[in-house]
Formats: structure tokens, sequence, C-alpha cells
């Protein structure tokens, strides 16, 4: 009753536009305010400070973490990532760094330590994948895009391949006048569209390993990759990886020939895969045989994959916890 006497009071008491204190500490990263003259309350044995709202910041974050302790723990990672970027800068190199880790492992901290240390030399973009909406494959390009001053419609184009084509660009003239570090944040949302990533990534287990975690048990994951007889896996000199349509069995319960695999423990059930040939074997029935017959396909990973070439392999995953 105290509570509700107080908050009633205020409300009675405030001018429009008017904070107290302890609405002010919820949203202090979000707002713009002066300090008015303090309220006095019933109850209360000393006046309650009160506060002008004069702005509210639409694009401030929903919780900001107040990182004022030094961090602990994670010198060779820090060292390891300004000689990097030491080494980018004077070879005018692009390096791909992909930080996996469970929740609360201090992957935030670490790169905020990173971009404080380097961003008086490089320009920092910086977006993030969303777990949620609709129409938001290109959400952390338009935050990037919108962070720098560039209409959004100017990069986006009418196919990913524009899309990648100009954003490129735009980083390729932006990298001529100084050195930029783009960051990423949650990619195990990103839509497969945004981010052709598998291929990629310094460590394929660990990555697996990660959206594992954060899936629901019974959950699916979808993983979208080239089979490596096809040119593009070998034509895109950052591809770290060249898989094939056996490349997951370890995470399989089971594993391989029978045995639950050491290299992690973290599990998944094939519920579908699609592997997509070129268009002559497409047409000659190949494709639907590879896709309808397990004995076919091992065939063709075993015989014939270097003439009858494989394209693209969708993975669809049950995760199993």
């Amino acid at each position: 009753m105290i509570v509700r006497k107080s908050a009633a009071e205020i409300e009675g008491m405030a001018r429009a536009g008017a904070l107290v204190a302890e609405t002010l500490a919820l949203v202090r990263d979000a707002v713009s305010v002066e300090a008015v003259e303090p309220l006095g309350l019933k109850g209360k044995s000393e006046a309650v400070p009160a506060f002008r709202l004069l702005a509210v910041d639409v694009t401030a974050d929903a919780f900001v973490r107040h990182l004022d302790a030094p961090l602990v723990g994670r010198v060779r990672e820090q060292q390891r990532l300004r000689a990097d970027f030491e080494a980018v800068v004077s070879e005018r190199a692009c390096h791909l760094f992909t930080l996996l880790g469970t929740a609360g492992g201090g992957k935030a901290r670490l790169v905020g330590e990173f971009l404080a240390s380097g961003a008086a030399t490089a320009g920092v973009l910086r977006g993030r994948c969303l777990p949620y909406g609709e129409d938001i494959t290109y959400w952390p390009l338009v935050e990037i895009l919108l962070g720098i001053g560039v209409d959004p419609g100017e990069v986006i184009g009418s196919s990913p391949a524009d899309t990648q084509l100009a954003f490129r660009r735009l980083l390729e003239a932006r990298a001529a006048e100084r050195p930029q570090i783009v960051v990423l944040d949650d990619i195990q949302w990103a839509e497969g569209v945004f981010l052709d990533l598998v291929e990629h990534v310094a460590d394929v287990v660990r990555l697996i390993e990660e959206m594992h975690r954060v899936a629901r048990p019974g959950g699916t994951l979808l993983v979208v990759t080239p089979h490596y007889t096809d040119a593009s896996s070998f034509a895109d000199p950052t591809h770290r990886w060249h898989l094939n349509s056996f490349a997951f069995r370890a995470f399989y319960p089971g594993g391989i020939h029978g045995e639950d695999h050491w290299y992690s423990a973290i599990r998944l059930r094939e519920r579908r895969l699609r592997i997509r040939l070129l268009a002559l074997w497409r047409w000659l029935g190949l494709e639907f045989l590879v896709n309808h017959s397990r004995p076919f396909r091992r065939f063709w990973e075993f015989y014939l994959c270097y003439v009858v070439r494989g394209k693209v392999m969708e993975f669809e995953f049950e995760v199993v916890k």
C-alpha cells in the first residue's frame, strides 16, 4: 500500500515529461534529462530527486551493460586480436574472426575491449542478427548502413549477389581511406541468404555446438553449404572447409561406424538432406536418385561425384538434447 500511495503521489505531483530517480535508473541509457526541484512526498524523510525528460534515443539498446571492472583472463585472446589487426593494417588485407562461446562467457566484453583499442585508427561498423521478426534477412546490414548514413536502398539489391557486390564495394571504398572493423553480433540467428557461414568459419565443430546450445530440444537446425566437388567450393579463397554429405555424421547418434564420436558430445538427427546437382544431371534423373536412395548416394559420393558433380547441400537436423 505504501508503494501504491507513493506512486500515486508522484504521478499527481509530476509535470508532463518528468521522471523520478527510480525511473531514471531504468532508462538512463536511452534518455537525456535535466534536474528539477525535488518532490516532497508523504512518508519520505527526504525529498525525492526529480528530472525533466528532454529527449529519448529510440536507437538505444534495450539493455546496456556497464563494464566498469577490468577484463580478466583474456590476455591471450586480446593479444591475438590486436596482433592480427596490426597485420591487417600493415598488409592491407582482410581477416575473418569468428568468436564462439557459451552465453555469459565474455564474447561481447572481449569485442568491446578490442574495439576500444582499435577504434582510434579504424572505422567500426556494427550490426546485430535478430532471433525474431519478419523480413529481417538483411537487418544487420541495414543497421550498419544507417549507422554510417547510407540509404539501405542504395546497397540492398534485387538479388543476394547484387547486394554482396554493392556492400563489398562500399567497404572497399571506406577501407581505402582508413581500416574498417565490421562486427556482426549473434550470427547464430542469421539467415542463410545473409551469411553463407559454415564453409568460412575456423572451427565447424564449435559452431555447430553453439547453434545446438541455443536451440530448444527437438528444434530444427538448417545448414546450407556447397558440395566439395562444386567449382564454387574452391573458387572462393575464403572457404576453409570443403564438405560432402557425410560431413556431419560425427554429430549423429551412433556417430561414425556405429559409435559415438569423440569430436563432440552434442547430437543431431538428420531429418532431411537435399543435394542439388548441375542442371544436366538433374534433367537425367540422377539428382532424384541421390536424394531418395541412400545406397545410391553412398555410391555417388565414393565413385561418381567427380564426374556427376554436386552443387549445394541443404541439411535439416533435429536437435537432440
